[in-house]
């Protein structure tokens, strides 16, 4: 009797030992299931807050980009258009010519370059002629290139045609144009023809397209 009692109570503890052990899995397992899905939701949640700012981020990009190529746009408008401004100012001012310009009776003439500034190492000497084929209009003033990017002011110099000469010349039996000279050249005067078989004494002289 003695035995099975103590059977019994050896066997009620084991089954209570394990019904206990099952219950501390149940609550483990519970606990661990629930960490894990809060942490899923957490997860989630992050993710959502890291996609909207991305999506904050790609949109301020796109504004900036934007906001950067109408700026650049703008820039390059006005650079383009100071670019045809200078273009046009530079093609507009000049005049091809053709003729002789003759400093005046001053120990040096000073040069400029195109934009007006003065050329400091250099200057034309007094009563010299020097040909010419540009007339420059620059701030109200005048200016007659002598030399490659250098022209002298049109108040230090005259404007002459050819040059210096001495003779007689006697007119052909078809008579002869009469002519005025100008900074683009000849061109016909519209005073009457010199008389065939005229003479007529000269003081200068002056070659152009190959006739004189």
């Amino acid at each position: 009797m003695k035995i099975r009692t103590k059977y019994a109570v050896m066997c009620g503890f084991a089954l209570t030992m394990f019904l206990a052990t099952q219950q501390t899995v149940k609550a483990d397992t519970a606990t661990d299931s629930q960490q894990v899905e809060n942490v899923s939701t957490t997860n989630e949640g992050d993710n959502t807050a890291v996609s909207q700012a991305t999506a904050s981020n790609d949109g301020a990009q796109a504004v900036s980009t934007q906001d950067s190529t109408d700026t650049n746009k703008q820039n390059n408008a006005e650079v383009s258009q100071d670019a045809n401004t200078q273009a046009d100012s530079t093609t507009s001012n000049i005049e091809q010519i053709k003729g002789v310009v003759v400093t005046h009776n001053q120990a040096m003439t000073y040069l400029y370059a195109q934009d007006g500034t003065q050329i400091a190492n250099r200057g034309l000497g007094a009563n010299t002629p020097w040909v010419t084929d540009q007339k420059l209009s620059l701030n109200g003033s005048t200016y007659y290139r002598v030399a490659t990017n250098e022209f002298a002011d049109s108040n230090d110099v005259s404007m002459q045609y050819g040059s210096t000469a001495d003779g007689v010349v006697r007119v052909k039996q078809d008579g002869a144009v009469n002519y005025s000279r100008t900074e683009q050249g000849f061109i016909r005067s519209g005073q009457p023809n010199f008389d065939a078989n005229s003479t007529w004494k000269y003081n200068r002289t002056d070659n152009m397209d190959g006739l004189t």
